[in-house]
């Protein structure tokens, strides 16, 4: 199925309209439509908040409620096509009556989110960071299974298997730097933080692309059960001998020991530094990276830098 989103003005918290068309042989057939409380748009990247599972679309949309103590709500709803007309119908929503603790605290923005397989990942924040992990098992009653509240917040967040999830985002502690968690959530009540890489230069503004672009984030499954990833870095800072600076790396880290979660750690290896940049402006343009066994490549701006990932300080370029 395709899915369009439209959103609709006209009220204080704002509706999204969510068109399904069935796609098969000859033309796509409309199916239907429902209208949402709320807007799918905010921070971080929108379309994860969709997700079809067994003909079922299950939606996450912000919702702005016009109270400055609690000026936004989160809210998950699970549709499915409509049995005699040509409409989407609600199968439930959360928060309810039933379960009506909200999503996230007062006044959060809500960060990553993720749906994988019967469990929806959420990361919300204002000053603390709350991981929220929802059980989707019986689409007719979700509910919230667990949370972790920790410092910082993660934008992007990539499943590494069933039991194991990646974040990256901001660190609150280090002011500045980029964060990768590695959390377990094998016991969904209770998920835990097992380690934490701190990327990016002190005392500078750090942020990465892959934050908002999953096209900036790559990742790799090795045949050994190591998994390889990179995330690229741009640190912008005032240097005594050459002014202001843009400088852009990209980390090179390992996933090992994934096959007992509680014991998995977050390595990193290096990273390759795209400097000189010839012709920088401020900005540095895209930035992307492609891993060939073990050839690593990093691509930022007009020009590209190698390495071998056993060797990342021996780069080469630009190019």
């Amino acid at each position: 199925a395709l899915y369009l989103s439209q959103a609709r003005y006209g009220n204080s918290e704002g509706q999204t309209r969510i068109h399904k068309f069935a796609l098969g042989s000859g033309k796509p057939a409309y199916r239907g439509s429902a209208d949402l409380m709320g807007y799918l748009w905010n921070r971080g990247q929108v379309d994860f908040r969709l997700s079809e599972k067994d003909d079922m679309l299950r939606v996450v949309t912000t919702l702005y409620t016009g109270d400055s103590s609690d000026i936004r709500d989160h809210q998950l709803t699970i549709l499915q096509e409509a049995s005699n007309d040509l409409r989407l119908e609600q199968i439930s929503v959360l928060p309810n009556k039933n379960r009506p603790a909200e999503i996230g605290k007062p006044n959060e923005d809500l960060y990553g989110v993720r749906f994988l397989d019967d469990r929806l990942y959420l990361v919300s924040f204002e000053q603390i960071d709350p991981l929220y992990v929802l059980d989707l098992t019986n689409p007719a009653d979700p509910y919230m299974a667990g949370e972790l509240e920790i410092p910082g917040f993660s934008d992007f967040l990539h499943p590494v298997n069933n039991n194991l999830l990646l974040g990256v985002g901001q660190s609150a502690q280090n002011q500045g730097l980029v964060k990768l968690s590695l959390f377990n959530v094998t016991d969904i009540s209770n998920p835990s933080e097992l380690t934490t890489l701190l990327l990016g230069k002190e005392d500078s503004w750090n942020y990465s692309e892959a934050q908002y672009n999953r096209h900036a984030f790559t990742y790799l499954q090795q045949a050994d059960g190591s998994d390889r990833l990179t995330v690229p870095v741009q640190s912008s800072y005032n240097s005594e001998e050459n002014g202001y600076v843009n400088e852009n790396r990209l980390y090179l880290m390992e996933i090992n020991g994934k096959e007992n979660a509680a014991a998995a750690s977050l390595d990193l290896i290096g990273d390759i530094i795209a400097s000189p940049a010839p012709n920088e402006n401020w900005y540095g343009g895209q930035h992307r990276s492609v891993i060939h066994d073990d050839a690593v490549y990093f691509l930022s701006g007009d020009y590209i830098w190698s390495a071998l990932w056993t060797a990342p300080s021996q780069q080469t370029g630009p190019q």
